[in-house]
């Protein structure tokens, strides 16, 4: 009930508060271990995919929940609050009795937005510092300090080595962490086309709709173009770290 109450005013266009995202964390930490957070937020997220035009605002929420988690993982070093993006888009694609029951074209919009969270949920589980510009180093500054002096000729020979050094040891785990990322979303595909198969087929079949599946399972295997994923009319500031770890 905490979790929906957050949510729902965190949602809300135009609020007069700006929700404190440390309470998100004590609630995220409340909930018992084995994907159980994860399965509320996905459970909210198909009721808010119910409503007309939620898109931009459920796209907005989870990247602001998920990069909130995970900067404060980062900082405090706390595995309690270490969010399973695979668990999360799982609990997205649970079926739902009155998604079943629904008239084709309400489906469809739910899906579209299922399927956009599922895309998205997966591009946040790549770390945004990866993508993200470094902070400046003084070293650049140290080595003009000492290449200027003639007496440390041996200190400015080796100086560089440690910048080589750091920025290797980066690049390696920047390309461990992409493999990890790789493993996540081939651990969602296989079943997110599975979920996408057993959605029901209106009756008699309908064109509009064997499109849009057609569409949806290109969209979760990304193979559509960048801007199905960021349309233009979309955009919200930290669409670039998503956007680039599409390349």
């Amino acid at each position: 009930v905490a979790l929906k109450n957050f949510i729902a005013t965190e949602i809300l266009p135009n609020k007069a508060a700006v929700p404190n995202m440390k309470t998100f964390v004590q609630i995220f930490k409340s909930f018992p271990p084995g994907g159980k957070a994860e399965a509320g937020i996905g459970s909210i997220v198909q009721e808010l995919a119910m409503g007309d035009d939620t898109r931009p605002q459920i796209r907005s929420l989870l990247r602001r929940l998920l990069r909130f988690l995970e900067k404060e993982r980062a900082a405090t070093g706390d595995v309690a609050i270490n969010l399973s993006h695979v668990e999360l888009a799982r609990a997205l694609m649970v079926p739902r009795q009155e998604i079943q029951n629904m008239d084709w074209l309400g489906k469809e919009q739910w899906v579209h937005g299922i399927v956009d969270s599922v895309c998205l949920v997966l591009l946040l589980a790549l770390p945004s510092q990866l993508v993200e510009p470094p902070p400046p180093t003084s070293s650049s500054s140290t080595l003009a300090t000492t290449s200027t002096t003639n007496t440390t000729t041996t200190a400015t020979t080796t100086q560089p080595q440690q910048p080589a050094i750091s920025a290797q040891k980066a690049e390696q785990n920047a390309l461990l962490l992409r493999q990890f990322h790789f493993q996540v979303v081939s651990r969602v595909h296989n079943e997110a086309v599975w979920w996408l198969s057993n959605l029901s087929i209106p009756s008699p079949p309908n064109p509009v709709w064997t499109k849009s599946f057609l569409f949806w399972l290109k969209k979760l295997l990304f193979l559509e173009p960048i801007v199905a994923y960021f349309p233009s009319s979309e955009m919200q500031a930290g669409d670039h770290v998503e956007r680039a770890n599409m390349y």
